[in-house]
């Protein structure tokens, strides 16, 4: 369900968006400036590098299936950034995955939105996104005035980032895996899945371990808000 952010905030974000599909540059940038956000659209990779480097935004929506670059490619290079760190990027592709991407890149992006989608529901995602996004810093703020160490809020922070980006990428992982180590592709497949639902079982202990010790963290979020960083 889309949690509301004001109008006042909502014309406060910068988008990026870096897609080479047309159609799908202009569906994104329709929907998203006319539910009062500003966008900024560049049609290749290397344009969007340099213009993340000029101009930095509060959301990069990036295309994987792109030349020279891919997008992976394209995420090492924005990572290296001195603010490329901390720009957020959520992935937006029709492509199936393989399981090693998302082993690879889950830590590193904040989502997953797969193509085709329904406008409505783009828009409300990527609210959500904020609002979410929101609600965790005024968690951490509101802990580190209790005396919670930086270091601590910004684990939680992290960790809760990176188990709802797993998730939704584990949720567009294709059917398909190349045979290795002696395992049938199937067999292949099944152990990979394995892995990142064990990676997000750890990561998700880790937070909650942290949440029990310092319950001041969860305590300014909905209980909606809470589920889906424990997802």
């Amino acid at each position: 369900m889309c949690q509301q952010l004001d109008l006042t905030r909502i014309m406060a974000k910068k988008i990026l968006i870096i897609d080479d599909e047309a159609v799908f540059r202009e569906l994104m940038n329709n929907a998203l400036t006319s539910y009062g956000y500003q966008c900024i659209i560049e049609d290749n990779p290397v344009d969007g590098i340099l213009r993340l480097k000029a101009e930095p935004c509060d959301l990069l929506l990036l295309d994987i299936m792109m030349e020279p670059l891919d997008g992976w490619d394209t995420l090492d290079h924005i990572k290296a950034l001195p603010h490329g760190r901390d720009t957020p990027i959520i992935m937006v592709s029709a492509k199936k995955l393989q399981a090693d991407e998302v082993i690879r890149y889950g830590e590193q992006v904040d989502g997953f939105i797969p193509k085709p989608f329904v406008d409505t529901e783009f828009t409300d995602t990527i609210t959500d996104f904020f609002s979410w996004k929101e609600s965790l810093y005024a968690a951490v703020e509101a802990a580190k005035t209790q005396g919670v160490p930086d270091e601590i809020c910004s684990q939680w922070v992290q960790l809760s980032r990176q188990i709802v980006a797993i998730t939704q990428l584990k949720e567009a992982v294709g059917s398909f895996c190349l045979p290795e180590e002696g395992l049938t592709g199937e067999q292949c497949l099944a152990h990979k899945i394995n892995l990142i639902n064990r990676w997000i079982t750890e990561k998700s202990n880790e937070r909650n371990a942290l949440s029990s010790r310092y319950p001041i963290l969860t305590e300014g979020l909905t209980n909606q808000e809470s589920n889906v960083a424990d997802n």
